[in-house]
């Protein structure tokens, strides 16, 4: 600025503009409304003392704070201080440089986050920088931070001085903005520009003060900075006064141009002010909320305004919704708390606290509106709690009141009613306008059915064909088709028609699905809450409710508490439920199914502080949606929030753990990627493959509610069903390639952009192809060796065995065979004597036949099971003749055993047989017995060779009696040939059972044989 042109600005143009203002009443108004949420120690700050706040590329919000410094994603506030390396709690400076390395500047040096700890570089000087006031990267890579010793630059891992104008290089600089043209270097005393040519020209004279010039910003082509005298610009290289209201103000130490040209400024006497394009005059964004000290403004990447101070960190956002106090309401009862909120037909907004002077909403402002009593009752202790309420087609209010009473108002006169419903119902529960019949309807306890208003006192519904209705009946629901819908508290719901008939629509859920209110939405459906279950939907088909669908917290809500709901003037849906507040929009995408679209979001956690009571709701004759809280009102724009985009967040993988582990991932990695050093070009050995992946959604508008989802292509390339969980294990990867990605999205946004991380498993050594090969190989050559000595030991061993077998049959049989021969001929040639031809003959054939089957059967050592039978019945046969006793025979075998089909030992049985005969029958006096039976368990055959005998005891006393003493040798070589048989089973395969009689006497035995099933193989 020239000294001729200060001279005139400071001598007449200044002071001609402050009386101008003045005088057209041009001072300090109130801002418009913004959205105010303020974060203290208590959503987890390390301190409420805010020095500055920067958002980085990746979407992050950091929070300087005199106790370290945090980071912000929306949701939760991380915290670092010096146990991670930073040198100094207090930062001045932040920045995050094309490359993604975050540099913080403290007041005891410079340091660059890497994972979670802080490192710090060499100075190329012994100057130690006490205050880093900024970063700038004047080309991609080329970071410069500006402290009170003077401009250093990175490079070679080393803070080098940078040498700028001359005779400054060690002074303060506490900016640069660069332009199309050059530099402006700002050092507090001196504001310099330098050209692109490296000349150098000074702007702003050089004054004593050491911030004369305060802070400079370069926006929209416009470069301000703030000055002990002021807001200034730069034009043509000149400083010149930037605003008619900024004239005046002194010592501005904070200034912020945001995006949509609003300048916001603070000074120690004014606090925080904006001004608005086209304005010539300051407001205040912060009514009733100023904080003491304000040390920043920013504005984040949707437009949000962060006000950093000595009371926390405040976000401002347009406002969508404005916050009313009842400390601004004015409200007459003692515990100040809203009741209840209702909106009459042709009247304004009321307010109920319990008294009976409402506040009625007129003008933007709350006046109150006493009730006086027109009846000669009045309501109990003067009380006017109104837990329901219905408005008539008159004009007129009617209540439903704590404590089972009724009023309604006309005007502003109060009626008790409840005296002329004591004689109908002991106590009112609900009350409802019946539009069809045009009639008040009221339920109550001692009446099935609603009672109705007649203009002159109430009487009952003239309800035909009564279906009865099960227990109380507690609310009721005027249809705009004349349908009455009644709830009981059994979960029941019924109907009363134009024709006052009562028809059972709905029993869902029984008394566990209590129903708390019915309403009709635009299309004339009917929606049906019910407590802690859901939100359903039931259409008319006729005059029977048909279920359509519902809304849970699986489907489109984030919980099955609903509160209270309600359709605004544009058919959007609003729904409140223990956490949130929705708003949803019904879509109908041409060619395709509608659905059902979260267009907004609200966390009562935000909206609210400490106050979470919620059911009463309402929409005002504007448009507007109300919903009253305990100790606030809430009023919301529907058409603002329907114009407004909620953006998807920015998702971001923060860390990676091998084995749920911190890992040092450089002896894996090609390199560490960002703030968070997440691996580069990941190869992991086999015996590594396990992983846990830690990601964040970022959006500091808030993360409230939102869904993730994820895949891991190379294992399995679906996506994973939407959750809120910000952590997944992988556990035992197979060796492969995969991609892990991972998005987000909030409730009423699209999803967002995925975050990918890329990583390899390799093979262990011996599933690779050398390998394998290898083994292949040498397990060939030894294969071959093994085969051929297992060949001869197999052969060996079987010729062996085939001999050993052989033997011991042909031992048996010549055990056997001549004693049964001689005796069978003798038995024969007796008939013969005899004259007992034909029967001679007849044993002469199964004799002959017996022996053909053991001359077959003597060349091999396993037969069918029937031959083995065939033989044994040939024999009983025989020996009966021999024996010249009559025996009862019995063969009972499984049905699931196939005889023919069968295989075992040849002539296992018939040892067994002749040892029964022999031994057990032959002594014995009175009838005789012999059985067989076979039967099947599991791989084993069981037979059981049973006789009435004399016992095993008895019959050892006459063993020297017969010629047969030879049968325990031959009954210890079917123990063996058994034994053989059965391998590699060792178990005894013969097992005796003694009988005795009930004198204890012997009555007999059992020998039951255990043989391996040999089934014959086509």
């Amino acid at each position: 600025m020239s000294p001729w042109y200060s001279f005139i600005w400071s001598r007449w143009l200044q002071p001609v503009l402050l009386i101008g203002l003045l005088l057209s009443g041009c001072g300090v108004l109130e801002a418009q409304e913004f959205n105010f949420k303020n974060y203290t120690t208590k959503d987890g700050l390390l301190s409420p003392y805010i020095l500055r706040t920067y958002q980085d590329k990746l979407g992050y919000l950091w929070v300087s704070t005199a106790n370290g410094l945090s980071r912000f994603d929306g949701k939760t506030f991380t915290n670092y201080g010096l146990p991670e390396g930073l040198p100094n709690p207090f930062a001045d400076a932040i920045y995050m440089d094309s490359r993604r390395r975050l540099w913080v500047g403290t007041r005891r040096g410079i340091v660059e986050m890497k994972g979670d700890r802080f490192i710090s570089y060499p100075q190329s000087d012994s100057l130690l920088p006490k205050f880093i006031f900024n970063f700038v990267e004047i080309v991609p890579g080329k970071i410069w931070a500006l402290t009170d010793v003077g401009v250093y630059q990175f490079e070679d891992k080393r803070w080098n001085k940078v040498r700028l104008y001359p005779g400054y290089e060690n002074h303060s600089c506490r900016g640069i903005t660069q332009t199309a043209r050059g530099l402006y270097i700002n050092y507090g005393r001196l504001l310099v520009f330098k050209a692109n040519d490296g000349k150098f020209q000074v702007i702003g004279p050089y004054h004593d003060n050491a911030h004369f010039y305060n802070l400079i910003q370069e926006s929209k082509g416009k470069v301000l900075i703030s000055t002990v005298r002021g807001l200034l610009g730069i034009r043509n290289n000149q400083l010149v006064p930037e605003l008619d209201s900024t004239a005046g103000l002194k010592d501005i130490y904070v200034f912020f141009y945001d995006s949509k040209g609003r300048i916001w400024t603070s000074d120690e006497l004014h606090g925080l002010r904006i001004v608005y394009p086209g304005s010539r005059q300051f407001e205040l964004p912060l009514r009733g909320r100023q904080p003491e000290l304000v040390s920043c403004v920013m504005e984040d990447d949707v437009g949000n305004i962060w006000i950093s101070g000595n009371h926390g960190l405040i976000k401002l956002s347009e406002n969508l919704y404005k916050t009313y106090k009842t400390s601004q309401l004015g409200l007459e009862s003692a515990n100040k708390m809203v009741r209840n909120i209702f909106q009459c037909s042709a009247g304004p907004l009321f307010i109920n606290d319990g008294t009976t002077t409402l506040k009625s909403f007129v003008n933007e402002k709350f006046v109150k509106y006493p009730l006086q009593y027109k009846s000669r009752d009045s309501l109990p202790n003067h009380e006017l709690i109104i837990d329901n309420y219905a408005l008539d087609d008159k004009g007129r209010a009617w209540f439903s009141i704590r404590g089972f009473s009724l009023a309604m108002m006309k005007g502003r006169g109060l009626y008790e009613m409840a005296p002329g419903l004591s004689k109908l119902l002991d106590e009112e529960f609900d009350l409802c306008f019946d539009p069809f019949r045009k009639k008040i309807l009221v339920v109550g306890k001692n009446s099935p059915f609603p009672v109705y208003f007649n203009d002159t006192g109430f009487v009952p519904l003239p309800v035909t064909c009564m279906q009865q209705p099960h227990g109380h009946t507690m609310h009721v629901h005027g249809c705009p088709n004349g349908m009455i819908l009644m709830a009981t508290d059994r979960g029941e719901v019924y109907s009363v028609d134009g024709n006052n008939r009562c028809k059972l629509q709905l029993n869902e859920f029984g008394s566990k699905g209590i129903i708390r209110n019915f309403y009709d939405d635009r299309s004339g459906d009917v929606w049906i809450l019910y407590g802690g279950r859901s939100l359903r939907r039931y259409s008319w088909k006729g005059d029977s409710l048909v279920y359509r669908e519902e809304l849970t917290k699986n489907k489109v809500l984030n919980s099955n508490n609903v509160e209270e709901l309600c359709f605004d003037k544009m058919g959007l849906l609003w729904v409140v439920t223990s956490s949130s507040i929705f708003v949803i929009r019904e879509v109908y995408p041409q060619g395709q199914h509608r659905y059902y679209k979260i267009i907004a979001y609200f966390s009562k956690n935000d909206l609210l502080d400490g106050d979470s009571f919620s059911d009463k709701i309402t929409l005002d004759s504007k448009g507007d949606i109300w919903i009253a809280f305990e100790k606030q009102l809430i009023r919301f724009f529907p058409q603002k929030i329907l114009n407004n985009k909620v953006l998807p967040p920015v998702t971001k993988i923060e860390h990676v753990k091998l084995n749920l582990q911190a890992t040092d991932w450089r002896s894996y990695a090609d390199s560490l990627d960002g703030i968070f050093q997440v691996p580069v070009g990941l190869k992991l050995p086999h015996d590594k493959n396990t992983l846990g992946i830690y990601f964040k959604a970022v959006q500091v508008s808030g993360t409230e509610g939102v869904q993730y989802s994820y895949q891991l292509e190379g294992f399995k390339n679906s996506w994973s069903t939407p959750g809120p969980d910000d952590f997944i294990s992988f556990v035992n990867l197979p060796h492969g390639n995969y991609n892990f990605r991972v998005k987000s999205k909030l409730p009423g946004s699209d999803w967002g952009k995925e975050a990918v991380f890329t990583f390899r498993i390799s093979l262990a050594f011996w599933e690779t192809w050398w390998f394998r090969t290898l083994v292949v190989l040498t397990g060939s050559f030894l294969i071959i060796l093994a085969f051929r000595y297992r060949i001869t030991q197999i052969s060996t061993a079987v010729e062996l065995k085939n001999k050993l077998h052989e033997l011991e049959l042909k031992a048996l049989k010549s055990q056997m065979n001549p004693h049964f021969i001689f005796n069978a001929l003798n038995s024969i040639q007796a008939l013969i004597l005899d004259k007992r031809s034909r029967e001679a003959g007849d044993y002469i054939s199964k004799f002959a036949r017996l022996l053909r089957q053991v001359l077959e059967n003597s060349d091999t050592n396993i037969i069918p099971l029937e031959k083995e039978l065939y033989s044994i019945q040939l024999y009983i046969i025989i020996e009966k003749l021999r024996l010249n006793f009559d025996v009862q025979f019995d063969l009972d075998i499984d049905p699931a055993i196939i005889p023919e089909r069968e295989m075992l030992p040849s002539l296992i049985l018939q040892p067994f047989v002749e040892n029964s005969l022999w031994h057990g029958l032959s002594k014995k006096q009175g009838e005789k017995k012999l059985s067989i039976k076979i039967r099947v368990e599991q791989d084993w055959f069981l037979i059981e060779i049973s006789d009435n005998g004399i016992g095993r005891t008895r019959a050892s006393e006459n063993y020297g009696l017969f010629p047969e003493g030879h049968l325990s040798k031959a009954l210890s070589i079917c123990r063996q040939r058994l034994l053989s048989f059965n391998q590699p089973n060792k178990t005894d395969p013969i097992r005796y059972t003694d009988h005795f009689d009930d004198r204890g006497e012997p009555s007999g035995t059992t020998v039951v044989l255990k043989i391996i099933r040999f089934p014959l193989v086509n």
